[in-house]
């Protein structure tokens, strides 16, 4: 603050820089110490903490200079220089100690597991459901892979096979033999019982469902008989599963719609059932959008209120969330004094609070609360001081940015198109936001899955036909992303004159949207698409001898939560010169390999030969009727459809 204050002239400042500079220059060399011996004696790995230790070295060495130069520095007119290398290296040091503590991706949200098991259910998967959980809360702070307490990680299956400096931990069918219960059991004052005094101790429960699980093999991915286990076995192996929801009445079209129109984007939870996912996708929640959301609390299973400022009206209205589970209010204005309504939430199991007021007075209420298994709290306003003191008090999990096997090899991001028109007549130019460094985007644009060996991101792309863009982000350390594809359509030929058999539904209609070369969102409500409930679409249009196309392509929607499935099939149908009727030219049938619940959309395309017709006929066939999975089977299913591409 000074050297700005003083960039024109130091000298009222020089003195008081000084004592500054002296005061960073000792901190900084004390914290390069301290970090030195953690390298050469501590629990972490080298490898976490070679990037950090050399960094703050570097830092040290530069405010160093700028302490015992700064004279020379100033009449040579450097020290702006200087001063910007020093924050520069700091917020690097800063950084890599961060991934240190909180590990790398520590930004991300956990993802939600891909299946639910109740407590009705008859079956388990003990290391997934039971062991894994238990490592997690009581052993995985000091045995994961960056800190290897006794060279033994227990984060993760394959590095509990590799046991530790002392060997295998687990010795399956032999729990006897075991390490890992053995040293459980030993006289708590015992240097080698585990985990060491002043931690979350093992319950004698939780050390029978260990010793159990070693007894019938230590599989990691096996499925026990809930009936075949012992009682008491049982017993506690169902604290760790779910209470079993309620089937509930699916959420008629109307009330979706209005969710919608409240900003709200709505996702089913799972099949033949009522429950639902919302997110709020403003950033004011008010009064109005709390009213609404309200009708349908019961049937909210999961909320997102992230970078949202909530309206008072929503805490008073919570006791209606019946069946919450999980609730991410992170970002957002929520104070201490509306956290006590959150234990009115019986079938609460996930609260995210990060970068949020709330501190540790704010946080205690929740600590014993029943079912409640993970508290999100970075950045927010609890002390470090008080963080240790808060997990001790509760077998709640508090991440407060610190995961367990952080250093773990994570997986990145999809890379980020920025170009986001997909139909073009001559040529388009494709571009990716990419800031990551050391990260790689690589393509194909045939279809084919992108790899190491495929070709690099280095510039924008330009294509000139139509092409599939698939793409992954690749890091040394870190799994490769998901792939992305994008179908990018060349178009030969714009529709201007059709004749459409059935109307859309109000309001989405407009049948210019099917091919005004605007793509629609996965918002169904964005005035982009038509909707047909129950009919087809079916429309007719004429042919000029000078059209070249070789494929028609139908760019549709689905949203099983608002009735919008995928179309059962495809056909189009061409009439010849002095013919009366259509004859068949080209069929798609779509079958869905799963039950959808997310929004999404899809293009399917027809290879079509139509040189010898004067008039192409187009049929998208709906589904008709709402399947059996679907909690609103027998309603009439909406077809979306955006555009109609010929090429």
């Amino acid at each position: 603050m000074l050297a700005l204050l003083g960039h024109n002239n130091l000298d009222p400042y020089k003195k008081a820089i000084k004592v500054g500079m002296l005061i960073s220059f000792l901190g900084a060399l004390l914290s390069s110490v301290l970090g030195y011996l953690l390298y050469k004696f501590g629990d972490y790995t080298k490898e976490a903490v070679q990037n950090h230790l050399y960094l703050g070295w570097s830092t040290t060495l530069v405010l160093g200079i700028m302490f015992f130069k700064l004279e020379r520095i100033c009449i040579e007119k450097r020290f702006s220089y200087f001063l910007l290398l020093g924050v520069i290296l700091i917020t690097t040091t800063a950084h890599f100690g961060g991934q240190l503590t909180h590990g790398e991706g520590y930004l991300d949200i956990p993802k939600t597991p891909e299946t639910v098991q109740y407590k009705k259910a008859d079956s388990i998967r003990l290391y997934e459901q039971v062991v894994s959980k238990i490592f997690d809360q009581k052993c995985v702070s000091c045995h994961n892979n960056a800190k290897k307490k006794g060279m033994l990680a227990l984060d993760r299956p394959e590095h509990i096979i590799e046991g530790g400096e002392k060997g295998a931990a687990i010795a399956p069918f032999k729990p006897n033999k075991s390490r890992v219960i053995n040293y459980a059991q030993l006289p708590l004052e015992d240097e080698l019982h585990m985990p060491p005094e002043g931690k979350l101790q093992l319950s004698s429960e939780e050390i029978q469902l260990i010793a159990y699980w070693i007894e019938k093999g230590a599989s990691y991915t096996n499925t026990e008989d809930l009936n075949s286990l012992p009682n008491e076995v049982r017993t506690s192996a169902l604290a760790y599963l779910p209470d079993e929801l309620p089937i509930l009445k699916a959420l008629t079209k109307k009330q979706i719609e209005q969710l919608e129109q409240q900003n709200f984007r709505v996702e089913f939870y799972a099949p033949k059932n009522g429950l639902v996912e919302l997110k709020f996708m403003a950033i004011e929640l008010d009064a109005k959008a709390v009213r609404q959301m309200s009708k349908i609390a019961e049937h909210i299973i999961h909320l997102d209120l992230d970078k949202v400022t909530i309206d008072e009206s929503f805490w008073t209205n919570l006791h209606r969330f019946k069946y919450l589970k999980k609730l991410r209010i992170s970002n957002s204005n929520v104070q201490n004094s509306a956290i006590s309504k959150l234990l009115e939430l019986d079938y609460l199991q996930s609260l995210n609070l990060t970068s949020t007021e709330i501190n540790a007075e704010g946080i205690r209420p929740l600590l014993q609360k029943k079912n409640l298994e993970q508290i999100y709290l970075w950045n927010s306003a609890v002390p470090k001081s008080k963080q240790e003191e808060l997990q001790k008090e509760s077998s709640i999990h508090l991440d407060f940015g610190i995961f367990d096997g952080f250093t773990s090899p994570q997986q990145l991001k999809s890379p980020d198109l920025i170009t986001e028109n997909t139909f073009f007549s001559d040529k388009l130019k494709l571009e990716f936001y990419n800031p990551i460094k050391g990260n790689e985007i690589k393509y194909t644009l045939d279809g084919s899955q992108p790899d190491s060996s495929s070709v690099v991101y280095n510039e924008p792309i330009v294509i000139d036909q139509t092409t599939t863009l698939k793409a992954k982000s690749f890091k040394k350390g870190w799994i490769a992303s998901e792939a992305i594809r994008v179908d990018l359509f060349k178009v030969g030929k714009k529709i201007e004159n059709y004749v459409l058999k059935h109307q859309p539904a109000e309001p989405y209609n407009g049948v210019s949207k099917l091919f005004d070369f605007q793509e629609g969102s996965i918002n169904f409500s964005d005035g982009h698409w038509l909707g047909f409930s129950g009919k087809n679409l079916e429309f007719t249009t004429k042919l000029d001898p000078k059209d070249h196309f070789k494929n028609v392509s139908i760019s549709c929607m689905e949203s099983s939560a608002a009735w919008i499935l995928y179309p059962k099939s495809i056909r189009v149908m061409g009439k010849k010169v002095n013919s009366n009727s259509f004859e068949f030219i080209s069929k798609l049938n779509y079958t869905p390999q799963k039950i959808s619940t997310e929004v999404c959309k899809k293009s399917f395309t027809l290879e079509v030969d139509a040189r010898q017709f004067q008039e192409l006929k187009v049929i998208v066939e709906n589904v008709q009727k709402l399947p059996k999975w679907h909690p609103s089977a027998g309603e009439d299913a909406w077809l979306f459809v955006d555009e109609v591409l010929f090429w």
